[in-house]
């Protein structure tokens, strides 16, 4: 059975993965009783945002309190988002739209804000907004995969000319120091075979220079009419990402927008 500690633990460093304020709703509940809960991080004197998640819970649900005239903007693409049900369980489900998802993706790809990319032209660019993003990450904090839907017009081809041009960059953060610094590679793998008009599918590593935070990642792209689709897996410990899972959550998610 789970210790409260290392439950805790767990819910610590999925907030810190979703990089926002944050609430625990129950998604479902499993038959065995509740466990006598620990004082809460207010008790001792520490600052949360989180409620205690009870140990009979066997999946929790991060939900982003968006301000309401972002949440009326953004709407629209919840309605077209995958289910946190269609996810694998058990994972903590994180939501984020705005800017706070594209700092999210940023983060991802390896380039947080105030990075300095070399080459220049390899930084990648912003998701146009409106942008939302569900992220399911494994309570062991070792895999997770992220749907990420939003609005453009840019053809799908402009990043696919990046990748292709940009197999290899390095991304220094605000500070400047060479304790800090991120090498990303990127291989173009052929295309899913999908519906929509244009698909990509990459993988991209990330290395951190000074932690042993390194992933290993799949993403897969397509275009659905003014929609872009990208489902992406990470492997932050040994192995590859799963990509037979995230094939399943991208056909899935292209299904629900291409039937809106």
């Amino acid at each position: 059975m789970v210790s409260v500690r290392s439950a805790r633990q767990t819910v610590r460093a999925a907030a810190v993965i979703a990089g926002t304020a944050t609430v625990v709703s129950l998604v479902s509940a499993m038959a065995a009783p509740a466990a006598p809960a620990e004082p809460s991080p207010s008790d001792r004197g520490e600052h949360s945002s989180l409620h205690v998640v009870p140990l009979d819970a066997d999946r929790v649900q991060f939900v982003q309190l968006d301000e309401p005239a972002r949440e009326a903007e953004v709407s629209g693409l919840w309605e077209l988002m995958l289910p946190v049900s269609a996810f694998p369980d058990p994972y903590v489900v994180s939501d984020r739209s705005g800017q706070t998802a594209q700092r999210g993706l940023a983060a991802l790809a390896g380039v947080p804000r105030d990075s300095r990319v070399t080459p220049a032209e390899c930084a990648p660019a912003a998701v146009s907004d409106p942008v939302i993003v569900r992220t399911a990450t494994a309570f062991d904090g070792g895999s997770s995969f992220t749907l990420v839907l939003s609005r453009t017009d840019d053809p799908l081809t402009d990043l696919e000319g990046q990748l292709t041009d940009c197999t290899f960059a390095k991304a220094v953060d605000g500070r400047g120091t060479s304790s800090s610094v991120t090498d990303i590679s990127v291989e173009l793998l052929p295309p899913p075979m999908v519906s929509g008009d244009g698909a990509l599918a990459y993988t991209r590593t990330v290395s951190r220079a000074d932690s042993a935070a390194s992933s290993r990642q799949l993403v897969l792209a397509t275009q659905i009419g003014e929609y872009r689709v990208t489902a992406i897996a990470a492997q932050y410990e040994v192995g590859e990402p799963d990509a037979t899972m995230l094939h399943l959550l991208f056909t899935n998610a292209i299904d629900r927008v291409a039937g809106r």
